[in-house]
């Protein structure tokens, strides 16, 4: 999969996002949150930022789980996403505080592998042109950019870290 080096900067964060690909949520991802909450994820197009082994903390009980691979995006993202597709949802996900202010505080959603569609960035553009239109204007919407790198195309790398 090649995609354009793009990196998702938080002006109020240290640091900006490699944004790695896109993935499609294809079934209600697992956890703690309200089935209502949880099956409005599904459709919806996100920018992932790493996929790795991965583990989660409940929502409600805090426990924390290990889960296998899962594919990560960045919280603000994800919400303002939602918040366009679902604003219900993405008001469980504000009044359970989310997106986490704490840095140094995992600030990310993790998807499981098999909750996802990772997608090809050229049939991204063919057939979801409004979504990457839509998610354009909510990662460039501020605080928040979108940082062009001026390198050759990204491939997106599975890591066991």
């Amino acid at each position: 999969m090649q995609i354009p080096n793009l990196f998702f900067a938080d002006v109020n964060a240290d640091a900006a996002l490699p944004i790695k690909g896109f993935f499609k949520i294809i079934k209600p991802p697992d956890g703690e949150a309200p089935e209502n909450v949880r099956k409005a994820w599904v459709g919806m197009i996100l920018p992932f930022t790493k996929i790795c082994e991965g583990g989660s903390t409940g929502i409600i009980t805090g426990k924390q789980r290990n889960c296998g691979k899962e594919i990560l995006v960045p919280q603000v993202i994800a919400i303002l996403a939602l918040e366009s597709h679902c604003p219900e949802a993405a008001d469980w996900w504000k009044k359970s505080g989310r997106p986490n202010p704490l840095k140094g505080k995992d600030n990310t959603f993790g998807f499981l592998l098999e909750e996802v569609e990772v997608l090809n960035f050229e049939d991204l553009e063919m057939h979801y042109p409004d979504q990457l239109k839509k998610l354009n204007k909510i990662m460039n919407t501020p605080p928040y950019s979108i940082i062009p790198f001026p390198t050759e195309g990204v491939t997106p790398e599975i890591s066991d870290n």
